[in-house]
């Protein structure tokens, strides 16, 4: 089933592709997605919906076999020159033409002549001969796939180059036609001469670099893109530029890969693409209109990516890019693919509840709605709406109820169900999120998913273990790997409206995290240990976020003290202490359990708690600490308990109005959910 994200992107893209409509440069629609959330299959089913229509492209790391941009343009030109059904194919002579200069050494006769010379006497004698031309475009095709593991093979490359009637090409083509006159304009500036010198400036600039197999791959881009506007400016006059070609680009890496291994071709493609795409395609008009997606945030020369304010794809409009955007965004429209859906435990969460539920019905094969109420609502708190982590789920409750005659799991035992993959819930969310860094990075992400938020203060106190040791040898470069994952990866959520607002770990990998570590300590983490000295840390600057981590590691009485302290004094106002007890009873459980009722876990809680100044405000506080969590109450038990904790304080310390309206929020939540008969 398609979601809303992908129905918006069908739309942009479509907007975008109509040069008529949308005349003139339009930016590279830059997505990134945590793993995960299935941007890869989204643009591959983009490129599908497409490529019948337009000539379309879909260049993805899997296909790589290295990290050249010029093995990227290769599989780029391969698959725009296919023709379809309903439309021709551009041909790539231009880009040919600077393929054969900048490689001529492929005339075995002249391998010991000096390459300038080669180029002169070579490229020169076979450009007047048809039939020499096509021999050695056949040879071509061949070592370059060989060398490169290209997928053009030489009838492939013939095609790409000049059309399938190679075998008829004559001298014009390429020796007195526009492709060899663009090299003649586009590198020696002069309207002088054919154009054979500027490939052999090229071809000199490709032999002062033989290391470097892309010394001259800005220059092909150029020629690729001269191709692309060439064709469509050629185009039959009753579909004349009516629509762009597509370019999808997908940086996700191959399973086992590295984000360390950067992808610098598919990188450095992109960028020579955005900033060079308007060519000679008539008044300031691009021929082709780029999509590029991937986990990490794409690198913009000096520019910090912690910075970048993407827009939420639900919200994205074509028209409402600014090209005069001054960081470091002119070229590129970024976009979040699939954000964390950030669900309050009162929430009424209609929107994605129903198809959630329906999408559950369909794997237990049932039709009771009722009793999957809080499964659903527990699985959309816990994922956050992550279309892959919601499926995994889905299919692990599945499997739980075959085994067991078709009973469903407690909802509080989600992150232990077992995956397809064999693994525990928790892990394989873990998993997920680190399995393209270095081991090393793990423990820090850890950390970093227990912290309340990633403020600078709060992420160097996980800097400084690892400067220190923090239980284990430090791993070389894991200082700054850990950085580029805070930076760049998705599951680092950044607000889209307000720079100020620090940035948060995605709440699914939070809660496993939580799960796992508050149970055992996992890659050298130790649940009270390390909130304890985040609590410690955090003490004088944010009082708010070191009571939250006191909370967490179970030192209910300092929190309860502390706020019945502001309480007493009336310091902040009844509102905004409200808000400060929401933000500090959101602290994850460091257990939950299936063992016994929600409200004997409570009772449990208050006990162990001890002596405390203010009963009524300690029950309240693990109430609400229940209640937050996705795991802690997923029937709603402590509604009431919450709503009745609040009156009571309202009347002892007043006003008494502010807080009976707050615990109403809580009473309306006790209603709904006793209706549904849980």
């Amino acid at each position: 089933m398609e979601n809303s994200d992908e129905t918006r992107l069908r739309q942009l893209v479509a907007e975008a592709l109509e040069v008529r409509s949308t005349p003139g440069k339009p930016p590279v629609l830059s997505l990134w997605g945590a793993s995960g959330t299935e941007l890869p299959e989204a643009l591959e089913t983009l490129f599908k919906r497409w490529a019948p229509l337009v000539p379309a492209a879909h260049v993805t790391r899997a296909q790589l076999h290295g990290d050249s941009m010029l093995e990227v343009l290769l599989r780029l030109t391969e698959q725009l020159s296919r023709r379809a059904r309903w439309r021709s194919a551009p041909r790539f002579p231009r880009f040919a033409l600077g393929v054969l200069a900048s490689r001529g050494k492929l005339d075995n006769k002249l391998a010991d002549e000096r390459r300038e010379e080669m180029i002169n006497r070579t490229l020169g004698r076979k450009l007047t001969n048809g039939r020499e031309l096509v021999t050695w475009l056949s040879q071509t095709g061949e070592v370059l796939a060989q060398g490169l593991g290209a997928p053009s093979t030489a009838a492939a490359w013939l095609g790409m180059t000049t059309g399938w009637a190679a075998g008829r090409l004559h001298r014009a083509v390429l020796l007195r036609g526009a492709p060899l006159r663009w090299y003649r304009n586009e590198i020696t500036r002069t309207n002088v001469g054919t154009g054979i010198d500027g490939l052999i400036d090229l071809s000199h600039e490709a032999a002062l670099h033989p290391d470097n197999e892309d010394a001259v791959a800005p220059t092909l881009c150029r020629a690729v893109l001269a191709d692309l506007a060439a064709w469509q400016q050629t185009r039959p006059s009753i579909f004349k530029r009516s629509r762009r070609c597509l370019v999808v680009f997908d940086r996700t890496p191959p399973q086992q890969t590295l984000y360390r291994v950067q992808g610098n071709g598919v990188q450095q493609v992109i960028r020579e693409f955005a900033e060079h795409r308007v060519t000679g395609s008539g008044p300031g008009t691009s021929p082709a209109l780029l999509v590029e997606g991937g986990p990490l945030r794409p690198v913009i020369p000096g520019q910090a990516a912690s910075l970048w304010r993407p827009k939420l794809i639900a919200h994205a409009r074509y028209r409402g890019w600014d090209p005069a955007r001054a960081d470091g965004w002119k070229l590129r429209y970024p976009l979040v693919w699939s954000p964390a859906a950030n669900i309050g435990a009162t929430s009424r969460q209609q929107e994605g509840t129903f198809a959630t539920q329906a999408a559950l019905s369909r794997k237990l094969d049932t039709g009771s709605s009722a009793d999957l109420r809080p499964l659903v609502t527990t699985i959309r708190r816990l994922t956050g709406d992550h279309p892959g982590a919601t499926a995994a789920l889905m299919d692990a409750i599945a499997a739980h109820a075959h085994q067991h005659g078709g009973q469903l799991p407690d909802p509080r035992g989600l992150c232990e169900l077992t995956t397809t993959a064999g693994r525990r819930f928790d892990e394989w969310v873990i998993e997920l999120a680190t399995a393209r860094w270095p081991a090393a990075v793990c423990p820090g992400v850890v950390r970093f998913s227990l912290l309340r938020t990633l403020t600078d203060e709060c992420t160097d106190q996980v800097y400084a273990l690892i400067r220190n040791g923090g239980g284990a040898a430090p791993a070389a470069g894991a200082g700054s790997d850990l950085a580029q994952f805070l930076s760049r990866d998705a599951w680092v959520e950044y607000d889209p409206d307000d720079p100020a607002v620090p940035p948060v770990i995605h709440p699914l990998l939070r809660r496993a995290v939580a799960h796992l570590v508050g149970a055992r300590a996992f890659r050298h983490v130790v649940w009270e240990t390390w909130h304890t000295q985040v609590a410690v840390a955090m003490q004088k600057s944010d009082p708010v976020t070191s009571l939250y981590h006191k909370l967490a590691a179970g030192k209910v009485a300092d929190v309860v003290d502390a706020l019945e302290a502001w309480l007493g004094e009336g310091t902040p106002g009844a509102k905004d202490w409200l808000n400060r007890l929401e933000e500090i009873t959101r602290a994850p459980l460091a257990r939950v359990t299936t063992a016994q009722p929600v409200v004997e876990h409570h009772h449990e809680l208050v006990s162990s708690a001890g002596a405390v100044v203010e009963p009524v405000l300690a029950r309240l506080v693990l109430a609400m600490q229940l209640h937050n969590d996705p795991l802690g109450d997923p029937r709603h038990s402590m509604c009431a308990v919450i709503a009745h904790g609040l009156a009571a304080l309202g009347d002892k310390y007043g006003p008494a109005g502010t807080f009976h309206d707050h615990a109403t929020i809580y009473q309306d939540c006790h209603t709904r959910w006793r209706n549904f008969g849980e």
